[in-house]
């Protein structure tokens, strides 16, 4: 018997090699295939395959790459962003571009990606896949090559200037944050295996007057666990710090207000804050009704 064919769907070779003009070679790789592969598909489902020399000329032209900006606080941001929820690498050893991953079954994730990449290089859509799973790639030049380190712990340039770490924040947030509502009361959590970074975020934010619990170890390496239906286990250990003070949250979500980008974590902020509102009106109803009647008691 033959070894099995790779698969590849059609409408997706088609959207790969035709609408986002992807070569062969780049194809392959996705499909951690040969290049002849890819080619002998294209002409299987009847996909006119370029020339050699329009191949050549595509790729020159195709793909401008710009500069990053250079303004501190969309880089500090960045930095956040790729330390939380981003891959980052050369396409080849001693190469010139850099690529950017994420996968993700929130549109949101992926739409935040692709604003923020789209004016500096281009951009490479697929799916959406199982369970409405995306991927987003993006070609960058090397200015980027602040992105390619996988760090634990913030720069202290970062640390140094409060705008910067709200940035940094921002974008950490956006990747490992979690902002929601439980019984009855609004929360801030970030949870990851990069226990540095979570022990100089608490550090930060305590010399900044928002208070929280020290972090503490929650799910230690080897742990099972249910993730979207899966079981899973933790590979390392996953820290967790946790802010619940009303007071804390407010000073927080001044904070982090002017930087975060991703649309759902923007949703929950304002969540968080009509949830505090709600309730510090409560109380101070309860307040005016507990003076009212001790005032009836004691005329």
């Amino acid at each position: 018997m033959g070894r099995p064919k790779i698969p590849i769907p059609k409408e997706e070779l088609h959207q790969l090699y035709v609408e986002q003009e992807m070569s062969p070679k780049d194809i392959a790789k996705r499909y951690h295939c040969h290049r002849q592969t890819v080619i002998n598909r294209l002409r299987e489902y009847d996909i006119p395959v370029r020339s050699k020399a329009a191949g050549t000329a595509l790729a020159k032209i195709k793909h401008p790459k710009a500069d990053f900006s250079g303004d501190p606080i969309e880089k500090a941001y960045l930095i956040g962003l790729r330390q939380g929820d981003l891959d980052v690498r050369l396409v080849n050893p001693g190469g010139r571009t850099i690529r950017i991953e994420c996968a993700s079954t929130r549109p949101e994730q992926i739409e935040l990606i692709k604003g923020l990449f789209e004016p500096y290089g281009h951009i490479v859509l697929c799916g959406p896949y199982q369970r409405g799973r995306m991927s987003i790639q993006c070609l960058l030049n090397l200015s980027f090559d602040f992105l390619l380190p996988k760090r634990d712990y913030i720069d202290d340039w970062i640390l140094a200037d409060d705008c910067c770490f709200a940035a940094f924040l921002a974008g950490y947030t956006d990747a490992e944050g979690c902002i929601g509502i439980s019984g009855g009361k609004a929360y801030f959590i970030l949870a990851s295996s990069d226990k540095t970074t979570i022990l100089q975020i608490y550090d930060k934010l305590s010399a900044m007057g928002i208070a929280a619990p020290a972090p503490k170890l929650w799910l230690p390496k080897g742990q099972r666990r249910e993730y979207q239906g899966h079981e899973i286990v933790t590979r390392k250990d996953i820290w967790r710090l946790g802010i619940y003070r009303k007071a804390s949250l407010l000073q927080l979500f001044d904070l982090l207000d002017p930087y975060l980008k991703h649309a759902k974590r923007r949703r929950d902020v304002a969540r968080a804050r009509a949830n505090i509102e709600m309730r510090n009106s409560r109380l101070a109803n309860r307040r005016l009704a507990s003076k009212a009647t001790g005032l009836a008691h004691h005329p």
